[in-house]
């Protein structure tokens, strides 16, 4: 039997009430940058949360977590 997968992963940070995404191509680390988008954070009945236009990358090791981490580390 062979298994198959795809892992993604959507970085955001929640401050004072908006939702930011940390991942949006081209962000710069100010806070002062604001988004045009609008997200949403839906709830479905088996207890998924998810959130509207995040940016979603496919990552395929732990190197690209990590990259994603630093990057997400660097846009708060």
């Amino acid at each position: 039997m062979h298994i198959s997968f795809i892992v993604q992963a959507s970085m955001l940070e929640i401050y004072n009430e908006t939702i930011r995404d940390l991942l949006t191509p081209g962000r710069s680390n100010s806070f002062e940058m604001t988004s045009n988008k609008q997200y949403t954070i839906k709830h479905d009945p088996h207890g998924n949360t998810t959130v509207s236009e995040l940016t979603i990358i496919d990552v395929f090791g732990i190197a690209d977590v990590t990259n994603l981490l630093e990057k997400a580390s660097q846009s708060r």
